[in-house]
């Protein structure tokens, strides 16, 4: 695709994409190696995200703290599982 690696690891890629990323994952559970796809969204502000995700009647996982930043996950009407993720650097 052209873009820039900003950060890799045997599991995970992020390519810069303008003033935003695409993170890439190889598996959906942590460093387990699978056959699956997990898609990824960095959001300057995971509450407001979250609410307005609720708001529009979508289930919503718990918001969760991790070395990286805040993270929390829903899932597509076929199943796939979506992350969203506030850096620290992105709060407010």
């Amino acid at each position: 695709m052209g873009l820039p690696i900003g950060y890799e690891n045997p599991h995970f890629c992020r390519l810069k994409a303008g003033k935003g990323a695409i993170d890439l994952h190889a598996e959906r559970e942590p460093h387990r190696v699978g056959d699956n796809w997990f898609l990824h969204f960095e959001v300057a502000d995971l509450d407001a995200v979250v609410r307005g995700l609720k708001a529009r009647g979508v289930s919503v996982g718990a918001i969760r703290a991790e070395d990286f930043g805040r993270v929390c996950s829903l899932q597509d009407p076929e199943g796939n599982e979506i992350g969203l993720e506030e850096s620290p650097r992105k709060r407010r």
